[in-house]
């Protein structure tokens, strides 16, 4: 999933290019299986992934350094950028550098969506619901004006625009797991509804489907943060 998608074109790649990815659900853990995603001459990453200027300890996408796409063979390099009218990236031009005499091993990988009227991609998602701390102290009963005073304003942020790979429609249709445990007290037999939905979108967080979202207007909630790490950029 991308939150905040920004398109990148491979201007050396054919119009019709294919190539089948094999992502697994669960990296590290072969039990939940994998997908094939193919990567094509468009894909989308995050706006968050790319810079003009990159910083110390900066290892993600930039004019002059090039970074891995999660499970694609080799690197991509920016060429050129197009911009809007208040100068924000809205398109970048590559190129795949599949030359196997010159690859070498990216510093980062990144996560990206393909476009592909064949494969259905991507999946455009109507609103993700973004939760975080509700109050703003930990003892909201102190404030001098009653607690709902002491609400966050920021503690629901909806994003608009995010996109996910069709498999998100596999996940839906095989929930809820009610995988076995061996305690059986954890063996909770859950019925099949939207909030059952749930899943790891892979550097974002996890969430699950909301009971708003529809066959034709997907609605995401997460449900939990990921543990940032602060060394890293």
């Amino acid at each position: 999933m991308v939150e905040n998608p920004l398109k990148v074109v491979f201007d050396n790649l054919p119009d019709d290019y294919e190539e089948l990815v094999d992502m697994p659900y669960k990296p590290g853990n072969d039990a939940f299986g994998s997908r094939k995603i193919p990567f094509t001459k468009t894909v989308y990453i995050d706006h968050s992934d790319y810079r003009d200027e990159p910083t110390k300890g900066y290892f993600r996408l930039a004019p002059e350094q090039s970074v891995g796409l999660m499970r694609v063979p080799f690197n991509l390099k920016v060429k050129s950028v197009e911009r809007d009218a208040e100068g924000k990236p809205i398109l970048i031009h590559a190129e795949y550098l599949n030359d196997p005499s010159t690859h070498k091993k990216p510093k980062a990988y990144i996560q990206w969506i393909p476009e592909s009227a064949k494969y259905n991609s991507p999946v455009n998602i109507s609103e993700v619901r973004i939760y975080n701390q509700l109050f703003n102290s930990e003892n909201p009963s102190a404030h001098p004006d009653g607690f709902l005073a002491d609400i966050n304003k920021n503690s629901e942020e909806v994003v608009k625009g995010a996109m996910i790979e069709p498999a998100i429609l596999e996940v839906k249709a095989k929930s809820p797991l009610n995988m076995p445990f061996t305690d059986e007290q954890f063996n909770i037999k859950e019925e099949a509804g939207n909030e059952t939905v749930r899943f790891q979108a892979l550097r974002v967080g996890y969430f699950c489907l909301d009971s708003d979202s529809t066959d034709n207007s997907l609605v995401l909630n997460r449900i939990v943060t990921l543990k940032e790490d602060s060394e890293k950029d």
